[in-house]
């Protein structure tokens, strides 16, 4: 499974729905991130004056990051023409992740309520 963004802050927070994926993530369950997360983590960081260098190598330890290549970028202009007609709120780097987690078959694990309604996502709940 590829991890949303979102649910990495829910794992980094402890929350209660974070500990959902606490088990997975510790027990060597391979999970992926896209790099574009990194930058939105790093994003979330600097909101909370946390240091950046930790939660990346932390999220480097639990999961693999995954390369984002043209057949991805690709795929992520076509999702989100499609969605914004639909959804106005999705965002392109919404669009890559799922792009991601689409093209390598993995299942996509959010909290983002604007992934609902698209195939291969689970909501952390």
């Amino acid at each position: 499974m590829l991890l949303d963004t979102s649910v990495w802050i829910d794992y980094f927070q402890a929350t209660e729905k974070g500990a959902a994926i606490k088990s997975s993530l510790e027990n060597n369950e391979q999970v992926y991130t896209c790099p574009l997360t990194v930058a939105e983590i790093s994003v979330w960081c600097c909101k909370n004056n946390k240091e950046v260098s930790e939660f990346v190598q932390l999220i480097k330890n639990l999961s693999k990051i995954l390369d984002v290549s043209e057949d991805i970028l690709i795929e992520s202009g076509k999702i989100y023409s499609e969605q914004r007609k639909k959804n106005n709120k999705i965002s392109l780097i919404d669009c890559i992740i799922y792009a991601s987690a689409k093209i390598h078959g993995l299942l996509l694990l959010t909290k983002d309520n604007d992934f609902k309604n698209l195939e291969g996502v689970k909501f952390l709940g």
